[in-house]
């Protein structure tokens, strides 16, 4: 968060952080889980997670399953093939091929993550990503079998000690 506070000056630079709400670096996958925990039964314990950092991903889950030995965290792997270069940046190109084209030229990874998704008991995302929206909005369109019913969601955004509180 100290980054949103540093750079509050520079809009556009912060506007795609989240840093007017919460900060999408802020949010760990404990936090997570905590708000995972808040929706599903005592006996659900499985989380599935999405993002387009792995490497913290995995360092993340190394933390809390030291915290929640009994959660089961999981995700899809991305694709590990070669992408023409566009940058000198290696960390530049591999999350501009995951934002851009969702893992796989044809986007299967972006959508398979959604079917898996369906089958959820609960949701939690940063709803001031435009990715979590219309992830959320395409497990509502189909969820359990049944059309136009959602998934019991939390917004981490509602979380107090991540919040800014800094004015656009």
């Amino acid at each position: 968060m100290d980054y949103c506070y540093q750079n509050r000056k520079d809009v556009g630079r912060i506007t795609d952080l989240g840093c007017f709400s919460t900060p999408f670096a802020a949010v760990t996958l404990k936090h997570v889980v905590d708000s995972a925990a808040t929706l599903v039964p005592p006996e659900v314990r499985t989380l599935i997670v999405a993002t387009d950092d792995e490497p913290w991903l995995i360092e993340q889950i190394e933390e809390v399953r030291k915290v929640y030995p009994d959660w089961k965290i999981i995700f899809l792997e991305s694709p590990k093939v070669k992408v023409a270069k566009t940058s000198t940046d290696d960390k530049e190109e591999a999350y501009y091929y995951m934002r851009a084209r969702g893992g796989t030229a044809s986007g299967t990874f972006w959508w398979g993550s959604i079917e898996v998704g369906r089958q959820c008991e609960g949701f939690v995302g940063h709803f001031g990503s435009g990715a979590t929206m219309f992830y959320h909005y395409q497990l509502c369109e189909q969820h359990m079998h049944h059309e136009n019913v959602c998934p019991a969601t939390f917004d981490v955004r509602s979380i107090p000690e991540l919040q800014t509180h800094l004015d656009p």
